[in-house]
Order: structure tokens, then C-alpha cells, then sequence
């Protein structure tokens, strides 16, 4: 997923809204997206308590997820040391360029 970020992604303190021309796509797009990392948070919950990886699997599905302040708080992540070093490697190895400072 941080590989397919574009570089600047992190540049702007407003993420831009698409635009759509396909409004009821979008929506239902939108929905199912936000569905399936409410499956991955809530299976992630279950994991906590059986064999596996539940923080990591809750983890995933509140990146998947849309709700309000998840940029902030991905910015916020980002401004922590050693944070953005440690993605622009991983960049690095993918063969993308590196993220813009924020």
C-alpha cells in the first residue's frame, strides 16, 4: 500500500476530494471499501484472542477504512521519527521515488 502512494501524498495538509464522474460507483465503491476493513478490524478483535495476528489484521482494516481524521492522524504518524525514513526505504526497495517532506 505505501508503495502505491504518490510521492506528494503526504505535501498537503488536506487530502483533495476525487471527483467522480461515476457518483453512484464512487458511493458504492466507497461502501464496500469501508465494509471490508470493517471485516478486517473486526476479525483483527477476534485474532486478539485466538492464535494469529489481530493487532496487525485491525491495523490493516482502519488503514482500508475511511472515517473522519484518518489523514491527520497518517501525517501525524509520518512526523514521527524514524517513521518516514523507514517508508521511503521501503520505497526505495520497490523502486519508487521517495515521499516528499511534509
Amino acid at each position: 500500500m505505501i508503495t502505491r502512494l504518490p510521492a506528494d501524498y503526504f505535501v498537503e495538509a488536506r487530502r483533495p476530494r476525487p471527483l467522480s464522474r461515476h457518483l453512484i460507483l464512487h458511493v458504492l465503491l466507497v461502501a464496500l471499501k469501508n465494509l471490508l476493513g470493517f471485516a478486517l478490524v473486526m476479525l483483527g478483535i477476534v485474532l486478539l484472542f485466538l492464535p494469529g495476528q489481530g493487532l496487525l489484521m485491525s491495523i490493516v482494516g482502519l488503514t482500508v477504512m475511511n472515517y473522519p481524521g484518518k489523514f491527520r492522524i497518517e501525517r501525524w504518524l509520518v512526523l514521527r521519527p524514524h517513521v518516514l525514513p523507514a517508508l521511503n526505504w521501503l520505497r526505495r526497495r520497490y523502486g519508487k521515488p521517495p515521499f516528499a517532506d511534509p
